[in-house]
């Protein structure tokens, strides 16, 4: 072997000639590559890991809580609703 064509790899010493490896994606998907010039090339996209527990997980999408309303808020509401009523009416009439 010559020198420095060797690797450590999840504590193993590995020849680098002889490497291969299961990658994983975030899709689910997993690759197997010969080299270790492919290996380091993938990780080096961030889209290959080389473990499924360092796959990121995808974040759940935060929901919506409704606006909780005060008295004051409905008040308005109606009022604004009213006003509205009101103002079609006169339109309606012509004035």
């Amino acid at each position: 072997m010559q020198q420095g064509s060797d690797i450590i790899y999840k504590g193993k010493r590995i020849d680098k000639a002889q490497f291969r490896a299961w990658i994983y994606g975030a899709n689910g998907l997993r690759k197997l590559v010969n080299h270790w010039d492919d290996f380091e090339a993938h990780m080096s996209t961030g889209i290959w890991f080389q473990s499924l527990d360092k796959v990121p997980t995808k974040q759940p999408r935060k929901t919506r809580t409704p606006k909780e309303f005060t008295d004051e808020d409905r008040i308005a509401i109606v009022a604004n609703m009213e006003v509205a009523k009101l103002e079609d009416a006169l339109q309606s009439v012509g004035v």
